[in-house]
């Protein structure tokens, strides 16, 4: 009899606790303030690509330019490693590098501006490659002959390289008009060689052939 009533009054007070509970406003507010999700990080081969914070990147289907602001996509973009497989070396010359080298030559360079409108094509092929090998020439001249401003343009380039997220680098160069082309190669290789320790960068070379040029001046510089 005594374990009956024992085991009504353990019921009782059960069923007491399942109808004497009300649920509260407070049981269903979250906390006012929340630990901030930490950054997703992607693993891409040996780089980790962090994105920005806030960002549900893996649970959401829209484009990241509709989740991140301009400023984070850009980070985001400047964040991924990257490869250049087509850097001319005179075309990486830096706009102050360049005004400093043309008024020491007593050149007033002037201030570079660039717009959607300059960067498009023109209707002549034939004068936009005209203008553009002019451009190359006119910045060789500035850079090409002195084996100081070699070296800093070279380690300039590969510099930027790095900084905007660039793990492999090719950089390509003529050898045309130099009056001394294996003392020139020699300084961009030697260059390039403590650049890319000094700043996490692969890099690698490419000597291209001038095709304008004569059959005996290709082999020449296919034998360097």
């Amino acid at each position: 009899v005594k374990e009956e009533m024992a085991d009504e009054k353990d019921e009782s007070q059960r069923s007491s606790k399942r109808t004497s509970w009300k649920p509260t406003r407070t049981s269903f507010v979250a906390p006012e303030k929340q630990e901030e999700p930490q950054q997703e990080v992607h693993q891409t081969s040996d780089y980790e690509v962090k994105l920005p914070r806030k960002v549900p990147l893996s649970s959401s289907r829209k484009p990241l330019c509709d989740i991140l602001s301009r400023e984070d996509l850009r980070m985001l973009c400047h964040n991924m490693p990257k490869i250049e497989l087509h850097a001319h070396l005179s075309g990486t010359v830096k706009e102050s590098t360049l005004g400093e080298l043309g008024r020491a030559k007593g050149l007033d360079i002037g201030r570079m501006k660039f717009s959607l409108e300059s960067l498009a094509a023109t209707d002549s092929l034939e004068q936009t490659w005209k203008e553009t090998v002019e451009a190359f020439d006119n910045i060789r001249k500035l850079t090409a002959y002195d084996p100081q401003v070699l070296r800093r343009i070279v380690n300039e380039a590969i510099e930027l390289y790095a900084e905007d997220g660039c793990v492999y680098l090719e950089l390509r160069t003529g050898l045309k008009h130099l009056p001394d082309r294996k003392t020139f190669l020699s300084e961009v290789i030697s260059t390039i060689n403590v650049a890319q320790g000094k700043h996490g960068i692969i890099v690698r070379l490419l000597v291209s052939v001038d095709r304008g040029a004569s059959l005996e001046d290709g082999r020449g510089t296919i034998s360097i």
